[in-house]
């Protein structure tokens, strides 16, 4: 019996180890022994009643203390965690904890007549009915600052502004169901022209490719061969004159000498081959923007002639009379008159730009989405435009928005992105004019390009131009029968203090003629 009581106080926590006499007889401190074995209150669980050890305690929660099993709602008994545990908020006595769905909770209101609200209504003085709706009507005044009177006329007014701005973007009357579906075929068959062209072109640019990477191993193979030759020059110079002077000293200087001389000439050796990467690819990229645009040229045409004969079929085969598909046609004219001047000023096609306001912000809302073709980029442009002055306006501000040379192209670029569209630009072999001729072709409008030479920066009254020198383009667009200029250079960018500074000048597309005589040479 004695050494059973031994074991069991030396397994208990908090017990002191018994005390052994002279015989070997065991006492213990009974007192002790009591007052340890009588825990706290506190330390035992508040479901179960039994005690907490330290690595299986929750809480303190209220003051008390759980068991992780035992960390329940007292409802449904779901077990809870610090995140999902509620208290009674309403008894503050309660010490249990509940899951959200049985957490008590407070119910509805109750107002009775020791409201003070109600109390303050109950004794104030009583009026009669008649006297509160005469002294109502006794303090209104009513004018066309009134709300309801205001917001009445102010609706009116947006009303109006509405139906005008609808009216100015020609949405209205809308195209006969024969001329939708004919625009609708036209613009199948260029969907279908352009993918034969983008094929054709993409060839041109492999061509381009493969003589760009030519011509980069043919300046690398020449300069290679130079420098060898240059350095063995060098080098056959520096042992004859080892051999000649066998001084130690001398030998130094001549090995220094001759290091500074190879590093002269591998350094003159590198500005000679980037300086001649930089003419050939100079002369490649002119030669690559000719040939861009002469395919570029040839597939306007091809659009222009498509357009025409779809259109012509299509209103045939629905047997629409000449007169209304006169009237609704794309192309104003089936073939573009001879060079010669406007008869008109350009006062006398309008008088403020601000008429194209509606046609520039379609044409910058455009800007800021991408499209995957040329056809749905221009259907998108004229949507509702029925002009051609409208339309060429509406490219124009496109290619000045866009600012085509900021844009950042990826190196693995495909035809079918957006970025692919204009992969021109990013090559360096199509121009603002080539681009706006292209796009001019797809609204079913006549461009072409004028090349000559303009007063541009470094000009001087009555100096004499050289070949090549100050040498510009402009594209000249087919509107109401008559050919007039665009330049979306000067659209799109212009010299401030000798820098060049992109700003959009709204007075383009069409220059006056002041402004041409005085700019062109």
């Amino acid at each position: 019996m004695p050494s059973t009581i031994n074991e069991d106080l030396s397994n208990s926590k908090n017990i002191a180890p018994a005390s052994f006499n002279l015989i070997g007889e065991t006492t213990t401190n009974l007192s002790l022994l009591s007052s340890t074995l009588s825990t706290s209150p506190r330390d035992r669980c508040r479901r179960c009643q039994q005690l907490v050890y330290v690595t299986e305690r929750i809480g303190p929660v209220k003051d008390s203390l759980y068991h992780k099993l035992c960390f329940k709602c007292l409802k449904c008994d779901r077990q809870l965690d610090f995140k999902t545990y509620f208290t009674n908020s309403i008894d503050l006595n309660d010490k249990e904890i509940y899951c959200q769905s049985h957490v008590p909770r407070s119910g509805k209101g109750i107002f009775s007549t020791d409201n003070i609200h109600i109390q303050n209504v109950m004794k104030a003085p009583k009026l009669n009915v008649m006297q509160k709706l005469d002294d109502r009507l006794k303090g209104t005044h009513l004018d066309s600052q009134s709300v309801s009177i205001a917001h009445a006329m102010k609706a009116q007014q947006m009303f109006e502004q509405g139906r005008e701005k609808i009216s100015s973007i020609h949405n209205f009357p809308a195209l006969p169901p024969d001329i939708l579906h004919a625009r609708e075929e036209v613009r199948r068959a260029q969907k279908s022209l352009e993918e034969k062209q983008r094929e054709e072109e993409d060839q041109l640019f492999i061509k381009f490719r493969v003589d760009r990477e030519l011509e980069e191993k043919k300046i690398e193979r020449e300069v290679i061969d130079e420098w060898e030759k240059k350095l063995q020059m060098l080098t056959a110079k520096y042992e004859d004159d080892l051999r000649r002077k066998k001084d130690k000293k001398t030998e130094r200087e001549l090995t220094l000498r001759f290091t500074k001389e190879k590093a002269e000439l591998e350094q003159n050796m590198t500005l000679k081959r980037d300086k001649k990467r930089e003419i050939v690819r100079k002369q490649l990229m002119e030669k690559e923007q000719e040939s861009t645009h002469s395919l570029v040229s040839k597939f306007s045409k091809e659009m222009i002639n498509l357009i025409q004969a779809k259109e012509r079929e299509v209103l045939v085969e629905n047997g629409v009379d000449d007169q209304l598909a006169a009237s609704y046609s794309m192309l104003q004219l089936s073939q573009p008159p001879p060079p010669q001047p406007p008869r008109r000023h350009k006062r006398d096609l309008y008088e403020d730009p601000s008429v194209f306001e509606h046609v520039d912000q379609q044409a910058i809302t455009v800007a800021e989405s991408e499209q995957t073709s040329y056809t749905e980029l221009i259907d998108q442009l004229t949507y509702g435009l029925l002009t051609d002055l409208e339309k060429a306006r509406a490219i124009f501000r496109w290619i000045t928005v866009k600012d085509l040379n900021a844009i950042d192209f990826q190196n693995n670029l495909t035809t079918d992105t957006p970025m692919g569209l204009l992969r021109g630009i990013k090559y360096g072999t199509e121009t603002y004019h080539t681009l706006f001729m292209r796009l001019c072709s797809f609204a079913a409008l006549h461009c072409v390009d004028v090349k000559g030479h303009s007063k541009s920066v470094g000009y001087e009254p009555g100096m004499h131009i050289a070949e090549g020198k100050f040498t510009n383009t402009w594209n000249a667009v087919l509107i109401d029968g008559e050919w007039r200029f665009v330049q979306c250079n000067w659209g799109a960018r212009h010299l401030v203090m000798s820098k060049d500074k992109k700003q959009i000048d709204t007075t383009p597309p069409i220059p006056t003629r002041e402004k041409i005589k005085y700019q062109v040479i």
